[in-house]
């Protein structure tokens, strides 16, 4: 088998790690270099296999370009459809992070263009037909690219990526629009940042965002993470009211309660033994009965009330 044209493999094992299958995908040498970067499930229990690969837009002109690819594989490792995404006029792209629909389409994180790009996303049926692409951030930017996507609900979608406003100041955008490519909102992060590489959408309507800063030389890249609120706003982690005591059934309430007292000076204080002044309480935790004994220096009366920590 030629090499050169089985780059895309896709392996199915058991629980047990034996093999199922082990095909080879996207063989056609009207393709090159294909490269899948991403591999997902989907709700008919098939696989979708999507990324690039480069190919002659116009055959005889010598000129190939990167090209968003997406393979359709059964549970049983047979290929369904594969669709190489070329329309007229059209130069060049990719597919990075794919996501379905309720009705079973497909969008994908992406950008057009040759070496300036445009941010879209492409939209194509459950069969492998395109149905359009939408280029999404303003024409202002030098160049810009999609690398995520998620759903927010039905018919808004989640969107970042990287847009350079010159050849050599970048910024990281995250930005919201609805299913037809019609842009609702969009928010920067961080200047002079990389790349996005993965998000996913929080049961409590979150988006959380990996990816990495920029290079601290002869160290290392910087791991970034981010959460956003539907809003595209930094969500704050003090969002609910917390237990603080476990052994309380329902949360404690933070209140100022004024005490009757008179307030003395640091002069007026009297001078007492720290270890005189130790307030013994016990047993604790209590169920029925607690034990308070008071220090002498606390001591102003002979007598107190009793409460019942149970009242009925």
């Amino acid at each position: 088998m030629d090499s050169l044209f089985t780059r895309l493999r896709l392996i199915r094992i058991d629980a047990n790690g034996n093999t199922l299958w082990d095909n080879y995908y996207y063989q056609d040498i009207g393709y090159d270099d294909q490269d899948a970067l991403q591999l997902l499930v989907l709700s008919d229990s098939a696989f979708l296999l999507s990324g690039e690969a480069y190919f002659e837009s116009v055959p005889g002109t010598g000129q190939w370009w990167r090209h968003p690819f997406g393979v359709k594989v059964a549970d049983n490792g047979d290929e369904i459809w594969e669709l190489i995404w070329n329309e007229p006029g059209y130069i060049g792209g990719y597919w990075g992070r794919v996501v379905e629909d309720a009705q079973g389409n497909y969008y994908s994180a992406s950008c057009i263009g040759g070496n300036v790009k445009t941010s879209c996303f492409y939209k194509l049926s459950n069969d492998g037909q395109p149905l359009f692409h939408a280029e999404q951030l303003p024409t202002s930017f030098f160049s810009s690219n999609n690398r995520i996507i998620n759903f927010f609900d039905d018919s808004t979608l989640f969107l970042g990526g990287l847009a350079y406003y010159t050849s050599d100041s970048s910024h990281k955008l995250v930005f919201k629009s609805d299913i037809a490519g019609n842009l609702l909102m969009v928010d920067t992060l961080l200047p002079n940042e990389q790349y996005f590489y993965s998000s996913i959408h929080t049961h409590d309507d979150k988006i959380l965002i990996t990816g990495f800063g920029d290079f601290v030389p002869n160290t290392t890249w910087n791991a970034m993470l981010y959460k956003l609120n539907s809003d595209l706003e930094y969500d704050s982690i003090y969002t609910q009211p917390f237990t603080y005591d476990s052994l309380c059934p329902e949360p404690i309430v933070s209140k100022t309660i004024p005490i009757d007292c008179t307030i003395l000076s640091e002069e007026d204080k009297p001078k007492q033994d720290r270890n005189d002044c130790s307030l013994n309480i016990y047993p604790n935790p209590a169920s029925d009965n607690v034990h308070i004994e008071l220090p002498q220096c606390y001591i102003r009366e002979t007598s107190t009330k009793q409460y019942r920590l149970n009242p009925t």
